[in-house]
């Protein structure tokens, strides 16, 4: 009887089975996901591509500009251009993932891009931003001579409290979008 009930004990604590989904299912699931991503990642290059241009636009129309305006707004500008040309890249390498690949082969490619990116939304974003910020701050001395004390404060507190909002933001898009690049990986598992 003892024995009986380990049986039925050990039959009732089993892990309920996983359901064998459709693997034309959890692709296409994949394939939307990755859709919804890419376009997450476009703007974001729209963004930055504009910010470039601008930062561009600048230096070619100013080209007399000495220390520190020259220096800082090349410095603002090489990291934007940088990061932008990073996206770029990563927006072609997503778009080369070949779905028709066997899951296993699909999955491997997800794998790669999945590191890739991590990579590029932490070392690589704040090397920038960090190449940005220091541009930035190459000027702040400029701009105290050329503006009124309070427009100087003014720029400074924004700067102070939009680069760690601005910071906190990307933390939170990286960690989504590698979330969810996670979750299709396990959707092929």
């Amino acid at each position: 009887m003892n024995n009986f009930n380990n049986i039925q004990s050990l039959w009732s604590n089993q892990e309920p089975q996983k359901q064998n989904k459709n693997v034309d299912y959890i692709k296409a699931e994949a394939k939307k996901r990755m859709q919804s991503s890419g376009r997450r990642l476009g703007w974001g290059i729209i963004i930055l591509s504009i910010t470039a241009a601008i930062l561009g636009i600048i230096i070619c129309y100013l080209p007399s500009l000495k220390w520190p305006f020259g220096p800082g707004l090349l410095a603002m500008f090489l990291s934007v251009t940088l990061r932008s040309s990073l996206e770029i890249i990563s927006m072609i390498w997503k778009q080369r993932l070949n779905i028709a690949l066997p899951t296993q082969q699909y999955k491997c490619q997800i794998l790669r891009y999945y590191r890739a990116r991590k990579t590029l939304t932490t070392t690589v974003t704040f090397s920038t931003l960090a190449l940005y910020f220091a541009g930035f701050s190459i000027m702040i001395p400029a701009f105290y001579g050329y503006m009124q004390t309070l427009y100087f404060i003014g720029v400074l507190v924004f700067i102070l409290v939009s680069v760690p909002v601005f910071s906190i933001f990307l933390i939170k898009k990286s960690k989504e979008e590698l979330k969810e690049l996670n979750e299709i990986i396990a959707l092929l598992d």
